[in-house]
């Protein structure tokens, strides 16, 4: 049975953005987030368990990615669970065209068909 409490599950969600070029600040906080044992959802995602330790590790990388250009934020919780998860190849790249001559509604109704 999975722990549905989020009171007793806090994570911690880090988010960042840098600048592309030097590649090393990024490197940098890759590998401290890893040390951590952070979780990696996407490239500049990350979760971490909600611990002391970890919001101090947290508001240092913060502070550095802003001191090398970036911006980064952090959020704090309780259980992160994706509440939907696609199917393989269940995304597509949407066009600028129908973005303009159709509503959401019209491409998840066509999605929904096909």
């Amino acid at each position: 049975m999975s722990n549905t409490n989020p009171s007793r599950n806090p994570r911690l969600l880090l988010v960042f953005r840098l600048p592309e070029k030097p590649s090393r600040y990024r490197v940098s906080v890759w590998r401290r987030l890893k040390a951590a044992g952070a979780q990696v959802v996407r490239r500049a995602l990350f979760i971490l368990p909600d611990t002391p330790l970890n919001r101090l590790r947290a508001a240092d990388l913060t502070h550095d990615v802003e001191n090398w250009g970036g911006e980064a934020w952090i959020f704090a919780g309780g259980l992160i669970t994706p509440i939907f998860r696609p199917k393989p190849g269940g995304f597509r790249r949407v066009t600028v065209e129908e973005t303009r001559t159709t509503s959401v509604v019209d491409r998840r109704r066509r999605a929904k068909r096909s």
